[in-house]
């Protein structure tokens, strides 16, 4: 352990399914987040940033490691499959030895044991809470009521606020605070389930938006054409309980706008907490979410996908006022949520280690440059993603079908430019370029693999919209 540790007190708050559009500061028409806000203004806004995998394992294991999922060996949902990563160079570790007091409060949901800490001093998971909610309610603990943990079908929350998945882990983070190791700065990562499904709120949270101008669902016109990978056909079968009238649609869209204004009501308590204690002026804030919701847009709901509201996520990142930095500051470069593993070790001081797929956001938090790299590549299951300044190209392995989007002008993922050769073909040619240097089995002899798999006759898709949405 480092004799006299120099970084600032690091507080990095995750939230789970949270849309990197649903923020005020990133103007959003109606949610309310002023203390998300807050953190903007004095800090840095990253409003281009995105996660590699849009699932919560592979994500959240991307966050300890700082390797993306097709990297460390699972780029999808395999809760059996186990990270061979050396667990000296977890996140925490490395923080942990740099002379730092580490916990972790809320959701783990990584590729390792049950028991493993990943190297945090101390853990305090929502097993915890769940345990105490048998007690007191008597009721399994995922379905205190009665919904699933990926329906949109939205109800008044019914637990008591001391049980609340959000109030429990700011409790929690509350009493580590007057607690903590004083002598040692604190590594304390207040881990979010909401605003996940079930869309349960409290009032007035729930009510909140009623009236709000809430903005429809992304519906658009390819999405009953033959350009509809057979992927998303898929997945909203799989992914969504039975119709939803657009009013059904609307409600839940507010609900989930309410849930994030909830977080960002609580989030203050911690806040304050740091201000009473004269923690606010050497606390490193992080804000950010494993992936986004796709809440109705393409007639679908939940995340695996890389269009806009799955795939990209908010991030503010508020260094310390001792620092002296130029705060209230929005940046468009490209950030993945595997930088956050260098960016953090080096806001503590601490050397990176070798073989990380993260890029350290510190130039960008310095305003020292305006990017840190020409773009991102993301892998779910068998589709890519690849994500430039100007352009975002998907390609599916399961049919071979690839969309190209205008993010310069369309960051609604609305009009697909596939149609287009010049728009597809150096894009796809980045992706070929990139899988080979890594070795992925996505590209052999310098082609895209189709997983040995005849195409998919995609035109048989026009006109499905499963669960009967307008």
């Amino acid at each position: 352990m480092n004799s006299a540790p120099t970084g600032p007190n690091i507080l990095f708050i995750t939230a789970d399914q949270h849309r990197g559009d649903t923020l005020g500061c990133s103007g959003h028409p109606c949610i309310q987040t002023p203390h998300m806000d807050q953190l903007a203004y004095e800090g840095v806004n990253f409003t281009s940033a995105y996660v590699d995998c849009p699932l919560c394992i592979p994500a959240r294991t991307a966050l300890i490691t700082g390797r993306h999922g097709h990297n460390f060996g699972c780029a999808d949902w395999m809760p059996e499959f186990r990270v061979g990563h050396d667990r000296n160079l977890f996140l925490a570790s490395l923080l942990t030895r740099g002379g730092y007091q580490t916990e972790l409060i809320g959701k783990t949901h990584w590729f390792l044991d049950p028991d493993d800490r990943a190297g945090f001093e101390h853990i305090t998971p929502y097993d915890q809470l769940h345990r105490q909610r048998m007690q007191e309610l008597n009721r399994p603990a995922p379905f205190v009521d009665g919904l699933g943990f990926n329906e949109l079908h939205p109800t008044l929350c019914t637990e008591p606020r001391h049980l609340h998945l959000t109030d429990w882990v700011v409790d929690r983070s509350l009493e580590f605070l007057e607690t903590r190791q004083r002598s040692q700065p604190f590594f304390l990562w207040a881990s979010l389930h909401n605003p996940h499904p079930p869309l349960t709120a409290y009032e007035p949270y729930y009510s909140m938006y009623d009236n709000a101008p809430i903005p429809d669902p992304v519906i658009p016109a390819w999405l009953d054409s033959d350009r509809c990978p057979a992927w998303l056909h898929d997945h909203r079968w799989m992914f969504n309980p039975g119709p939803m009238s657009p009013a059904q649609i609307r409600k839940a869209r507010s609900v989930y706008y309410g849930m994030i204004t909830y977080i960002d009501h609580q989030i203050q308590r911690i806040f304050g907490r740091l201000k009473r204690n004269g923690l606010w002026d050497n606390t490193l804030i992080v804000y950010t979410s494993d992936h986004g919701e796709q809440l109705g847009d393409y007639h679908d709901a939940h995340k695996c996908s890389f269009y806009e509201g799955s795939a990209r996520i908010p991030l503010i990142i508020r260094f310390p006022r001792a620092w002296g930095l130029p705060p209230g500051r929005t940046s468009e470069a490209l950030v993945d949520l595997v930088d956050l593993y260098p960016t953090l070790l080096e806001a503590a001081g601490l050397p990176l280690p070798a073989g990380i797929d993260g890029v350290s956001l510190m130039p960008l938090i310095r305003d020292a440059a305006p990017d840190v790299r020409e773009f991102l590549h993301g892998q779910q299951g068998e589709h890519h993603m690849i994500r430039t300044k100007t352009r975002k190209y998907l390609y599916y392995g399961e049919d071979g079908a690839e969309q190209v989007f205008d993010m310069t002008g369309d960051r609604r993922d609305d009009t697909d430019l596939s149609d287009d050769p010049a728009e597809v073909e150096p894009l796809r040619e980045r992706l070929i370029s990139h899988l080979t240097s890594e070795g992925n089995p996505a590209c052999a002899d310098g082609q895209l693999v189709n997983a040995g798999r005849p195409k998919t006759d995609r035109a048989t898709l026009r006109g499905t919209n499963p669960l009967g949405w307008h």
